[in-house]
């Protein structure tokens, strides 16, 4: 979504701002630079010579914060190795601005034209103002994070969203829901009790958990033995659903964790292709058929 975003920013800038013949995003990822929006593949090719030399003034906008305007490459004594590269593209002014977020510097906004002295005062102004908004969109999206805390935010949401996928598929056969129908019963109740969606998805996960031990289900001879097969395969959900999926398995990976926690009864069919997904599992790692089949 941020680099689509960014996207949407330098075609904007492209159409906008007279005399610019393309116009890239360059961002700092995983220690690197690179180009995560371009208007067109020169710009590309631009940004990959200062990347490549260490030489120019994307590099420099990103560094230092503040904005360069090369009006005539031509004239410009600072990066011998990149400016013969740039001539050779046919690109004779360059107008580069930093992207700030929490006040550092992440990346660029560089505009570039084949013609000298391309970038009067309005077309500085308008490069500032497109600049501004690239900046905002990475504020919101948290893209000033280091790696380490945006992997943390990353795995805390993954977790997250598996609790709430949990309780989705609990609700979709508990009440006879839709996926849709079930998610905005959810949210309606989280409202009403004052909670937030992952402390009621928490909930209701756990008290089908509770039920499961407190009292024993009409078909927990049927479903027992597939969960703890899974249990002892150390098979995801999502593995096991991807296995059950390819051999014919029709139900959604919602439904079939809602069969694994006992709220819904599986169709004969349906218990058969997990018990074929599971034993081909134990055959891949050399062990024994445990579970029967329902003609067995």
């Amino acid at each position: 979504m941020v680099d689509a975003a960014l996207r949407l920013v330098t075609a904007l800038a492209d159409a906008t701002v007279d005399n610019a013949d393309g116009v890239s995003v360059t961002l700092e990822r995983h220690g690197q630079l690179m180009t995560v929006a371009a208007s067109n593949d020169k710009v590309l090719t631009m940004d990959r010579h200062q990347y490549e030399t260490g030489e120019g003034p994307c590099l420099e906008a990103k560094a230092n914060g503040r904005w360069y305007y090369i009006e005539s490459l031509d004239d410009e004594t600072r990066w011998p190795t990149f400016v013969p590269l740039a001539l050779s593209q046919g690109i004779h002014s360059i107008l580069s601005s930093p992207l700030m977020t929490s006040n550092r510097p992440q990346g660029a906004l560089n505009i570039y034209s084949s013609e000298q002295h391309a970038f009067g005062k309005h077309e500085q102004e308008l490069a500032a103002l497109f600049a501004d908004q690239a900046s905002e969109i990475l504020t919101t999206a948290g893209s000033d994070l280091t790696d380490e805390e945006s992997n943390r935010r990353f795995a805390e949401a993954l977790a997250t969203r598996r609790t709430i996928h949990q309780a989705q598929g609990v609700i979709m056969a508990r009440d006879n829901l839709t996926e849709n129908q079930a998610i905005s019963s959810m949210f309606r109740a989280a409202r009403s009790a004052q909670l937030t969606v992952l402390s009621y998805a928490t909930q209701v996960v756990a008290s089908i958990r509770d039920h499961g031990r407190r009292e024993k289900s009409p078909v927990a001879d049927v479903i027992d033995p597939l969960e703890k097969a899974r249990r002892l395969l150390k098979m995801s959900v999502s593995d096991l659903w991807w296995r059950y999926f390819a051999i014919g398995g029709m139900s959604s990976e919602l439904e079939l964790e809602a069969i694994l926690y006992q709220a819904l009864v599986p169709s004969e069919i349906d218990r058969d292709i997990l018990a074929v997904a599971l034993n081909e599992r134990f055959s891949e790692l050399g062990g024994d058929h445990p579970i029967p089949y329902s003609d067995d």
